[in-house]
């Protein structure tokens, strides 16, 4: 069995608070460098999946990101960290992150907020990461039977995506097997808590960082 489904299950034999969320969010998954960006798991098939910067295989620093919306260390990480990151790497160089859903937490919306990302992605990528964004900042406000509400009112009012359109690819589980492969290398690139972050240079792996608290441990390895 996948170590994401045990997680599963032994997560539904309890209720997972705030707090338990948290401490699942934490964990290992050392450096690991070497490989180059068409052979390692982590940069396949990025199609599909928003980004910011430069387009991801024409950057010369690449962050592929694992996260899951409903994880409060990748809240962390968006609310703290991203807008370092895009200030002192994504616009000085050529750089491009790139978002890969990869489902930790166990939280029930958890699926449905990454496909709507995926159906907005396809529509849309900077209105994709906004609704990203808007998840990240209504985490702790948004359940199973408010998703569709809240995600209908915030493409309404702050994009110009059709939301009943966004929220219909979500029923019919469009997006899935982009959600799927993206968690299928995910495992493959040894992934074991979100936010991961696997850096590549110039084509090559430098190494996984798991949960960087701030800029300067990302700017170290691109650096090292």
């Amino acid at each position: 069995m996948r170590r994401r489904s045990l997680l599963r299950r032994l997560a539904g034999t309890a209720s997972i608070a705030a707090g338990a969320a948290v401490a699942g969010c934490l964990g290992g998954g050392g450096p690991s460098g070497g490989g180059d960006l068409a052979d390692h798991p982590a940069s396949r098939s990025l199609e599909g999946q928003p980004y910011i910067g430069d387009p991801p295989t024409e950057a010369e620093r690449l962050l592929v990101g694992f996260e899951d919306p409903t994880c409060p260390n990748c809240r962390s990480f968006h609310r703290g960290v991203l807008e370092d990151v895009r200030s002192e790497i994504i616009e000085p160089d050529s750089a491009s992150l790139v978002w890969r859903p990869y489902r930790y937490t166990n939280r029930a919306w958890a699926t449905d907020a990454i496909l709507a990302v995926l159906a907005a992605t396809a529509r849309d990528r900077s209105a994709a990461w906004d609704l990203l964004t808007f998840y990240y900042d209504e985490q702790f406000s948004i359940g199973t039977g408010s998703f569709d509400d809240r995600t209908r009112s915030f493409l309404v009012d702050e994009t110009t995506l059709d939301a009943d359109a966004v929220l219909q690819d979500v029923d019919d589980r469009v997006h899935q097997d982009v959600l799927e492969t993206a968690e299928d290398q995910g495992d493959a690139a040894g992934v074991s808590a979100t936010p991961t972050f696997h850096l590549f240079l110039d084509g090559g792996h430098l190494t996984q960082l798991t949960n960087p608290a701030d800029v300067t441990l990302i700017e170290a390895a691109f650096e090292a």
